[in-house]
């Protein structure tokens, strides 16, 4: 039924266009003609025109005439030519220019018809009409045997098949029978095509079977690493609501975090001391489509996280976190890093991160135009105390005296550090040499008072002290340590127990209390 309606559809449709196209063709042939006609007596018309001639061009009017499609026609020329004939009305003219045979170059006349369109499109509309009826039956009857055909070739064996399919039942073995008929190669294929696919459907059923039948025992096996894991693992929103966790990662948080986190993102402010850090590493996971890792801290520990983003099914990102506890490692680290920066008998800073301090501190002075001061600092007595008392006298002095420079310096830029043995370094920002000067003595009073040694021995220790000046001095850390040094030992030569600062001339110390540092030296 459906082919035949197609059928009809397409003769009809096909019958308007042909329709369409003939009558324009019919138009476009009939305007062709009358001019054609106009050119077979254009000559004789010439003639006429240019020799005024009654006769002759009464002859070609009336020719003109004769035609159906002309409705009427009229010619003028020399000697006050003027000949029409037929009906004169409003429709479209053709008018033709009639050149003198001697000289073509003038126009002796003018040959005018005037088209019948109403005659003109009658002839159109019936020739049309007839070539379009003609091509509707003609295609009423193509389509009636193709229907005819495709009813008992086609459409009742396929629908006979497909009844047979319907009653088939998947995953077994049940196919469709095998057809014999010469007529029906096609529908054999088919049917041989139909089988193969059901046995195809038949494995991929079998094997989906056997595959969940696996992924269910994976799954016990991933759902018990997952219980039992020792390292947190977790799914969460992308409010950072916990989705889903195992056992590690609910004893990580702790019973109050990890009940907070089933409701709320919240639970990350609470856990980390510094939670933009987490969520810093989720965007990151987020953007970059990869996992991140980070070690965050909380208030009593250190965590290792990894982060790797997803998204589900309606494109909102979830994110996967795994988390263990770092805090053993982390002090280990702590302790290593201690150990390579700071001394382990005065916990100061040692030379070599003294080192690196020290330029830091250079830059920024350059940078903010401050001035900095850097102390080399020598223990006077420190030998005399470590050879009579000991060794362990001396690492008394040298602990206590650690912590009166601290007691002095107490600033966060403030350097303090050991160099070794006895040798000490400060450098700190000062605004003028009155208060450098009021810093140095300050520190030199602390450094000569008595230290308790054990057993209600006492003893005094006292230091001298070279200092040089940045940017005064220069802006090289080994060339400032360097002249602190020569300052230092200008200091031992002028007796102990005082400073001075480099490019002095003198140094102050007890033995010349009433010398004062030379003020264009702060300059």
């Amino acid at each position: 039924m459906t082919i035949a309606l197609c059928a009809i559809l397409v003769a009809s449709i096909s019958s308007f266009i042909i329709y369409q196209l003939n009558y324009a063709n019919e138009i476009k042939h009939s305007y062709l003609d009358i001019k054609n006609l106009m050119a077979a007596v254009e000559k004789t018309a010439a003639v006429a025109a240019f020799s005024g001639n009654q006769q002759i061009a009464s002859d070609v009017i009336n020719s003109l005439i004769l035609n159906p499609l002309i409705r009427n026609a009229n010619m003028n020329g020399h000697n006050h030519l003027q000949i029409a004939a037929g009906k004169k009305s409003n429709d479209t003219e053709l008018r033709l220019p009639l050149y003198e045979p001697l000289d073509e170059r003038n126009i002796a006349g003018y040959l005018t018809v005037e088209i019948n369109t109403s005659e003109m499109d009658r002839r159109a509309k019936t020739r049309s009409i007839d070539t379009a009826v003609s091509l509707f039956i003609l295609s009423l009857l193509i389509g009636l045997v193709v229907y005819i055909v495709v009813f008992f070739k086609l459409s009742r064996p396929l629908t006979q098949l497909s009844s047979r399919l319907q009653t088939i039942k998947l995953a077994t073995d049940d196919r469709l029978p095998h057809l014999n008929n010469k007529q029906y190669d096609e529908l054999i294929q088919l049917t041989h095509h139909i089988n193969y696919l059901l046995n195809m459907v038949s494995d991929v059923i079998h094997a989906e079977r056997e595959l969940r039948a696996q992924i269910s025992k994976l799954e016990q096996q991933f759902r018990g690493i997952f219980e039992s894991a020792n390292v947190g693992i977790a799914l969460l929103d992308e409010s950072g609501r916990l989705i889903l966790a195992n056992p590690a990662f609910a004893k990580l948080l702790g019973e109050g975090i990890h009940t907070q986190a089933k409701i709320s993102g919240q639970w990350i402010d609470r856990l980390f001391a510094q939670p933009y850090r987490f969520w810093g590493q989720i965007y990151a996971s987020l953007e970059r489509n990869q996992a991140t890792a980070n070690d965050l801290q909380t208030c009593n520990d250190w965590l290792h996280v990894i982060i790797s983003a997803s998204y589900n099914d309606a494109h909102t990102p979830y994110y996967q976190c795994l988390i263990y506890d770092i805090s053993d490692r982390k002090k280990r680290e702590d302790q290593m890093r201690r150990s390579a920066d700071y001394d382990h008998l005065t916990g100061l800073q040692n030379r070599h991160a003294s080192e690196k301090i020290l330029i830091h501190l250079l830059s920024n002075t350059i940078a903010n135009k401050n001035q900095l001061a850097i102390f080399m600092i020598d223990l006077d007595r420190f030998k005399y105390i470590n050879d009579t008392y000991g060794h362990e006298a001396g690492d008394k002095v040298l602990q206590e005296c650690a912590s009166r420079m601290k007691q002095h310096f107490t600033r966060d830029e403030d350097l303090i550090a050991r160099l070794g043995g006895d040798e000490f370094m400060i450098v700190a920002y000062f605004e003028d040499i009155t208060q450098l000067r009021a810093m140095v003595q300050a520190l030199i009073v602390s450094l000569n008072l008595p230290i308790e040694l054990g057993n209600a021995v006492f003893d005094r220790v006292g230091a001298s002290i070279g200092i040089a000046l940045a940017p005064q001095h220069g802006s090289n850390s080994n060339m400032l340590i360097n002249k602190a040094d020569q300052a230092m030992y200008q200091v031992k030569r002028s007796g102990r127990n005082g400073f001075c600062i480099y490019g002095s001339p003198h140094c102050l110390t007890p033995q010349s209390p009433s010398q004062q540092i030379n003020p264009a030296l702060g300059h």
